[in-house]
């Protein structure tokens, strides 16, 4: 279409008579009305005859259809086309027609496309975050657009009591996740935390929060979702510490204010309780591992914001996978390729001679797909077919009415194959190693549990100390893990995956 219009490609009508009817489109079948129109021309079809037609192709009907194709070459070969050129002339229409608009629809979605990418290419950031809000209901859509939005640059910050609105909004050239999409986060809780934080200003501590916030909407399955979303993060609190004390915080804010309303508000007992919530002790930053972290994101937002499990694998990603998720439509129907990625759903059918089958959804950092795994493969590979496994599959891209789907051929355990092959070996070197700093040590590499066994050399005097720590210091290595004992023991520290 574009070669032809530009001249660069001579336009070719399906046959002579036709010119009048697409000339406009330069010899393509594009409106609906173009169909009625060839239908009428050629085969004798009234306007209505035609419409019927262009009804049952459309909405695939196969028997109307069938019957449809006979009377459309019947009327053309009666009016001095042959039989080869009107069944020629009836397929293009049938493929064409199925994916046509009438003639104001497709004006009216080209002028939006244009408005649409024109804003997207000069005003990105208000873009993507005004296209996540739009789409806040649908959990996959939200997820199919942060990816978009890391694409192009953009961070994704989490949500936050302090920042957040209902929205996703734009701070800087960042977005800010909006309330609305957290779940169990209901309109009226948005309004209570948003109405109050402009009044009285940024939420000092959770303490804070909780005895600010409407009575009527503050409950623990909310408050719950919040802190699993990350949105007390910056009030300097982990996650971890926060679920083993908001229950017990909710309960003395409400005895307090219902105290209050009965006149028998202690001053002292508020305090008391405050003081007791805010003391600083050696659980208030102690936090959940990783991998707990990204479940309640996933959980609660529907994908991971802050951090992803395949973040750090993106060397294996290249060696193994020959496609990314989002990019399997262009790799085209029919064709053999692999992909890496975390199994986040699993549905079990059986076949009519009952055996078991499964439709394993799996995600990357682009996108997600449903692979299907019949009784034999599954079979073969059950044991690394399980939730949250890192998996590479190759299998048959499978294309049906705009929706991909991957026939399974072959299942691969993404972390049994690497990492048995490797370990972390850190090295530190003219170091003081003080049984405090081991302990710390200790604590951080439990925090990242994995397949990856740990090997402590130690450096004095230019000779080495080889320790291999226990089975329970086994490690998943990624970035957070490297700067955390960057963090505790400096520059003289070293850190190889062998």
């Amino acid at each position: 279409f574009v070669a032809a219009k530009h001249g660069r490609k001579k336009i070719i009508y399906p046959h002579p008579s036709l010119e009048s009817i697409l000339k406009e489109t330069y010899g393509i079948i594009v409106y609906q009305e173009q169909v009625m129109m060839i239908a009428s021309k050629m085969a004798g079809f009234s306007m209505s005859e035609a419409d019927i037609l262009r009804g049952a192709i459309s909405k695939k009907k196969r028997q109307l259809l069938a019957e449809q194709r006979d009377k459309f070459i019947g009327g053309a070969v009666a009016n001095g086309y042959s039989e080869k050129v009107a069944e020629k002339v009836f397929d293009l229409v049938n493929l064409f027609a199925q994916y046509g608009f009438n003639k104001s629809h497709s004006t009216a979605y080209a002028l939006i496309s244009y408005q649409t990418a024109y804003l997207k290419a000069h005003y990105p950031i208000e873009f993507m975050a005004a296209l996540l809000t739009e789409r806040m209901g649908s959990k996959e859509k939200v997820a199919q657009y942060v990816v978009e939005a890391k694409r192009m640059g953009i961070e994704i910050l989490p949500p936050d009591v302090n920042e957040s609105y209902g929205n996703f909004t734009v701070v800087g050239d960042k977005i800010r996740f909006g309330l609305t999409a957290i779940a169990n986060a209901g309109e009226n809780v948005i309004n209570s935390v948003v109405q109050e934080r402009k009044q009285g200003g940024p939420y000092k501590s959770f303490y804070d929060f909780c005895s600010r916030i409407d009575p009527s909407v503050l409950n623990k399955r909310v408050v719950e979702s919040l802190i699993k979303a990350g949105a007390f993060d910056s009030l300097g609190y982990s996650r971890k510490y926060l679920m083993m004390r908001y229950e017990k915080v909710i309960s003395d804010v409400l005895k307090s204010r219902k105290d209050m309303a009965l006149g028998q508000f202690s001053l002292f007992g508020t305090q008391e309780a405050q003081e007791f919530f805010e003391e600083e002790t050696t659980t208030m930053h102690e936090e959940y591992s990783r991998e707990d972290l990204m479940a309640m994101e996933k959980e609660i937002l529907g994908l991971y914001v802050s951090d992803h499990p395949l973040m750090g694998l993106e060397g294996i990603l290249k060696e193994v996978s020959d496609v990314e998720i989002a990019d399997l439509e262009e790799a085209g129907d029919g064709s053999i390729k692999t992909i890496v990625g975390i199994i986040s759903k699993i549905q079990k059918l059986y076949t009519k001679k009952g055996e078991l089958m499964l439709f394993v959804t799996v995600e990357d950092m682009t996108s997600s797909v449903e692979v299907i795994i019949f009784p034999a493969l599954l079979e073969r590979y059950q044991d690394d077919l399980y939730p949250d496994n890192i998996v590479a599959i190759t299998g048959r891209v499978d294309i049906k009415e705009d929706q991909v789907k991957i026939i399974g051929n072959e299942v691969r355990d993404i972390e049994v194959e690497k990492e048995e092959k490797k370990s972390l070996t850190i090295k530190l070197k003219d170091m003081d190693v003080s049984p405090h700093l081991i302990g710390s040590l200790e604590t951080i590499l439990k925090s990242y549990p994995g397949r990856y066994p740990v090997h402590l050399y130690l450096y004095a005097d230019n000779q080495a100390t080889v320790l291999r720590l226990g089975e329970e210091f086994k490690v998943k290595p990624c970035e957070l893990l490297f700067a955390e004992i960057r963090d505790l023991l400096g520059d003289r520290v070293g850190l190889v995956i062998n």
